[in-house]
Order: structure tokens, then C-alpha cells, then sequence
């Protein structure tokens, strides 16, 4: 039997704690974006979302909250430091913001993001079903080289017949010289060398058919979406 037909992962869990009239803790849905973007599609599909609850420790086990079902990844105080408040938000989020602030780099933070990356990824293997997904979403710039080489051979299993995954990329360098220097700074550097036309061929040699890319803005990201054949 599915689990869930829709399976999220994201940093943080779509919950957050407060103190109820008679002084138990009780989760409610969090009031960020992406929680907001997603809340219509949650309410009328089953659902399981995978994220970390804010604490450090064990991962605690949770009720579900508005019917999705909540899968912790849990941190300690050491990921806490060097995963999330190093590597997350001050080396890719001022890099994913235009660099609103001077992006910060330790290599400890960085063995930490690959770390816990691998945690995220163990635990939507739990949870995920071989074959019973419409839809794979990737989103592959913000994933370390090793993690998204592990991943998408998973990922593609996870599609069934009929289905498609759509990963939204960085657009490839004018010409082969650029390309090459663009794939290696970019590994260097905590992401991964799967521009459009890198993950395009990944995605061929999966075995998906039907490949697609489809620009967003001039020089911004590149979706690419594949088809799963059958169904």
C-alpha cells in the first residue's frame, strides 16, 4: 500500500511548536511560503513531508498536521551550527539571493552539509515508494555532486509508469572550454556539475524518454523534464 502520494523534503517541517491553553505542547502549520504555496495541493492529497522539526536530539515522533503526515530528520547541535546556520544560510543563501550579504565558507560546514544531506536522503528513502509517483521534483543546484549522483538513479525508480521528473538546473556555459571550468568551480564549491545539458543526457541514459528543457528567464534556471515510458 502507498504511504503517501506526494512526498516533500525540505529543511524544515511545515510545523511549528506552541503552548496550548493548558500548557501542552501543540504543532501547527507554519505560516512560510512554501508551506503557504503548497497548503491547497497538501489539504486534498496524502501526503508525507520530510524535514527537520527545529530541535536538536532525537528525531520526536509527531502527529500529523491539516492530514499530512510529518517524518523528522533530526539534528544535533553540532549540525545545527555548521549544517544549518553555516553552509545553509550563510554560504547558499546569500549565493541564491544575489549576494545580499558576503557568502561565508568553513570546510567543516561543508562536511556537515554532505552529512546531513545523506540523513535527508535515508530518511525520504523510508518513506518513498518504488513506482508510485506522477511526479519527481529535483532541485538540483542546491545539492552536493555525490548526493544528487546517489539520488537520481532512486528518483527515477520512483517514477511510475507514465510519470515525469522535472529538475530545475543552471543553463549550461556558451561553449565547451567555459562549460568544463563552470561544472568544476561548481563542485569545488559545495554544488554539483549537472547543468541542463549535463542532466538532460543523465536523465536519456536513464532511460526516460520525451527530454525537455524549458528556459525561465534570460541566463536564469533551466527546467529539464523527462518521461518516464509506459503507463
Amino acid at each position: 500500500m502507498r504511504q503517501s502520494s506526494l512526498v516533500v523534503v525540505a529543511n524544515r517541517l511545515p510545523i511549528d511548536d506552541n503552548q496550548a491553553p493548558d500548557g501542552a505542547c501543540e504543532w501547527r502549520r507554519s505560516p512560510g511560503g512554501l508551506v503557504s504555496a503548497l497548503h491547497p495541493l497538501l489539504r486534498h492529497t496524502p501526503a508525507t513531508w520530510v524535514g527537520w522539526a527545529g530541535g536538536t536530539g532525537p528525531a520526536p515522533a509527531l502527529p500529523d498536521v491539516d492530514g499530512v503526515r510529518m517524518h523528522t530528520v533530526a539534528l544535533s547541535s553540532e549540525d545545527l551550527r555548521d549544517h544549518y546556520e553555516g553552509f545553509a544560510n550563510a554560504t547558499l543563501w546569500p549565493l541564491y539571493h544575489d549576494s545580499v550579504e558576503q557568502p561565508q565558507h568553513h570546510r567543516r560546514w561543508w562536511e556537515a552539509y554532505q552529512r546531513v544531506n545523506q540523513r535527508f536522503a535515508e530518511a525520504t528513502a523510508e518513506v518513498a515508494e518504488p513506482g508510485g509517483y506522477d511526479l519527481v521534483w529535483v532541485p538540483a543546484p542546491f545539492l552536493p555532486q555525490q548526493t544528487l549522483t546517489l539520488a537520481l538513479p532512486r528518483l527515477v525508480q520512483a517514477l511510475r509508469p507514465g510519470g515525469w521528473l522535472v529538475a530545475g538546473t543552471n543553463p549550461p556555459a556558451g561553449d565547451p572550454l567555459r562549460a568544463a571550468v563552470d561544472r568544476w568551480n561548481a563542485v569545488r564549491n559545495g554544488g554539483n556539475a549537472f547543468d541542463a545539458d549535463r542532466m538532460a543526457e543523465v536523465l536519456a541514459g536513464a532511460g526516460l524518454g520525451e527530454v525537455r528543457r524549458f528556459p525561465t528567464v534570460p541566463g536564469g534556471p533551466v527546467l529539464v523534464a523527462a518521461h518516464r515510458p509506459g503507463g
